[in-house]
């Protein structure tokens, strides 16, 4: 998970907030951790084999940015808080909507 943290603007609901970037099906770079400085070109992890999984499904990369509110503690940002999200707390982008 990355993210950066952002001021509120007149009309949100969410207050402080912070936007994360999600990766899935990562295997991590064993010395990446919370709080671990990047550089630009360091790298992070590399797709993970799915191809045994019960789907079949090849070798694939999901990318999810969202905001988050402020108050939402890094042990709290998981499937369970993404997959049904209070639209107070948490905001999905859709990259295909304009």
């Amino acid at each position: 998970l990355g993210g950066s943290c952002s001021g509120i603007g007149s009309g949100n609901t969410m207050g402080i907030k912070r936007r994360i970037s999600v990766y899935s099906h990562l295997s991590v770079n064993g010395t990446l951790g919370r709080g671990t400085a990047v550089e630009k070109n360091d790298i992070l992890g590399r797709i993970a084999d799915t191809s045994e999984r019960k789907s079949g499904i090849p070798c694939h990369l999901h990318l999810s940015i969202m905001e988050v509110a402020g108050d939402i503690a890094g042990e709290q940002l998981n499937w369970n808080l993404f997959g049904r999200p209070d639209p107070h707390r948490v905001k999905l982008f859709n990259p295909w909507t304009p």
